[in-house]
């Protein structure tokens, strides 16, 4: 691990600080007042002035809710690290196959037709209820064919800090694709033409409605006036 100079290793905390402090969506002074400490102070640790003592440290950490690294370790080294989960990430096609580790119990008390049992027809023993070796782990294999191995607890810790970022990431394509194709229809005149031919149908249509309306009471009208008349003969020939 790369030895750092007092100095460097102050610009580390600050850069590292400030990018907490921008995930909470709070200003500096916000975050000084829930520390309960003066501005003043905290704007030298924000400036890589000044690294706070231990007991202080460990306070940034709960209000964080994160790790000490998080506040003292040189995030340009993960670098490679968040590379290489990007790679994964924007992998397709991946295939993923569930196994348990009942093959590496050697002292396991099922029988090979227990074996299959289990398997095939899905019997459920008691003496796997509380084996260790009962856990599942997948292996997974994505489209370079290319097979990485994951516990079940893995599975878990990875869904938890990737779902965030997948479900951001799906968004943000979502919302630039709706941007691209409106500025489209906008650069080539399309979505103005649409807007005016579809004012002009909902005028027309307006205007079939009236039309149509007003034929309907002209009708009535005219039933009227012929039953009132049929009336009136009736009483006369009375």
């Amino acid at each position: 691990m790369k030895n750092y100079t007092p100095e460097e290793q102050k610009n580390i905390f600050a850069k590292n600080l400030n990018n907490l402090i921008y995930l909470t969506g709070k200003q500096q002074k916000e975050v000084a007042k829930d520390l309960g400490m003066s501005p003043t102070t905290f704007n030298t640790w924000c400036m890589g002035k000044v690294i706070p003592n231990p007991t202080k440290l460990n306070k940034l950490c709960i209000y964080f809710n994160c790790k000490l690294t998080d506040l003292v370790d040189d995030k340009s080294q993960n670098n490679e690290k968040i590379d290489y989960i990007y790679d994964l990430l924007t992998e397709n096609h991946w295939e993923c196959n569930e196994y348990c580790h009942c093959e590496e119990n050697i002292n396991c008390p099922l029988s090979e037709d227990d074996m299959i049992d289990k398997w095939v027809n899905a019997k459920f023993f008691t003496a796997c209820e509380n084996c260790n070796y009962q856990k599942s782990y997948f292996l997974i294999t994505n489209s370079s064919n290319e097979t990485y191995k994951l516990e079940e607890n893995d599975i878990f810790e990875l869904y938890d800090k990737i779902t965030s970022y997948i479900k951001f990431i799906i968004q943000e394509k979502i919302s630039t694709l709706d941007i691209l194709k409106e500025n489209e229809f906008d650069e080539q005149g399309i979505l103005t033409d649409y807007m005016l031919t579809n004012a002009a149908h909902e005028k027309k249509n307006i205007s079939d409605e009236a039309k149509q309306t007003e034929e309907q009471q002209i009708q009535e009208q005219m039933q009227k006036e012929i039953a009132k008349r049929n009336a009136m003969i009736s009483d006369t020939e009375s």
